[in-house]
């Protein structure tokens, strides 16, 4: 008993003057107090690249928001495309396609973040990658831009003939999430007239100054808690080249986050895209204004 009661007294004080293990300190843009749930959640970090891409298989986690009570959420139907992977599609209120591309290794139901926005201006296609990732049945993007335009035309047409809806087979408006916003660069710059149009979330590096120069209109959106600093320098200089360009923020959103407020960035972010006239054919000489800021 003497020596059980020792050794407690010694097992004791040897746990209290342990030190408690501490966790990674916190990031100076992690620091700052989050605006929405979504933001509580844990989610990688994007660093900004001026060379390349990251081709691993760590998951770009984007998290789609559930629709507030007063915003019923978007109904989706899950489509076979012939000899390829189904799709997602939201139905929307014109016949404008809307060409959704997730992220790396992402989540290709993400678009329900900004979904009830996106059908007033279109019905949105969620495309899955052509790369599978390492477990978990997740797929990437290879940087073959003509086999995604051949995949893409077919989901259009599986869609047209399984849902009997029109759908515009000549224009289509292309949104990307990081990885997928490059694949979306690819596609406006290889084919102008079909992606005339595009949208740029969160990518990973600044769009090249080769890119997108037949575009009619390009909108760059990241959130205001991710790595930004690379996408507002590039719509200024777009802005300063006289391309139709606009930046927005997605309030208290990291990188694979989209924010509580994305339903209204994107009504004004899509609003604009889809009602700029065509400045290269009408005006090739004009410059656009000054890229905007989603304002809180």
């Amino acid at each position: 008993m003497k020596w059980r009661f020792l050794g407690s007294l010694v097992l004791a004080a040897t746990t209290a003057c342990t030190p408690a293990r501490k966790g990674p300190e916190p990031s100076a843009a992690h620091a700052a107090p989050r605006a929405s749930a979504s933001a509580q959640q844990p989610a990688p970090t994007a660093q900004a690249s001026t060379a390349g891409e990251d081709h691993s298989d760590a998951p770009e986690t984007e998290l789609a928001v559930p629709p507030a009570a007063s915003q019923p959420e978007v109904a989706i139907r899950e489509i076979r495309v012939p000899g390829d992977a189904s799709i997602l599609v939201a139905p929307g209120e014109t016949s404008t396609p809307i060409v959704y591309l997730h992220g790396r290794c992402g989540d290709p139901t993400a678009f329900r973040a900004w979904a009830q926005a996106g059908v007033k201006f279109g019905t949105i296609l969620s495309i899955k990658g052509d790369q599978k990732c390492k477990g978990g049945g997740r797929t990437k993007w290879t940087e073959d831009g003509s086999k995604l335009d051949r995949r893409i035309t077919q989901a259009i047409e599986a869609v047209r003939k399984e849902l009997g809806i029109e759908l515009d087979t000549e224009r289509r408006l292309v949104v990307g999430y990081s990885q997928g916003a490059l694949r979306a660069e690819l596609l406006g710059t290889k084919f102008p007239k079909r992606y005339p149009r595009a949208v740029l979330i969160a990518g990973p590096r600044a769009p090249r100054p080769t890119s997108l120069v037949r575009s009619e209109a390009v909108l760059l959106v990241v959130g205001d808690h991710d790595a930004r600093e690379h996408l507002s320098e590039a719509a200024t200089k777009l802005a300063h080249a006289g391309r139709a360009v606009r930046y927005l923020e997605l309030p208290g959103a990291r990188h694979g986050e989209y924010g509580s407020d994305a339903p209204r960035v994107f009504s004004e972010g899509l609003g604009w895209l889809v009602e700029t006239p065509n400045r290269i054919e009408a005006h090739p000489e004009s410059a656009d204004a000054q890229p905007q800021r989603a304002m809180p």
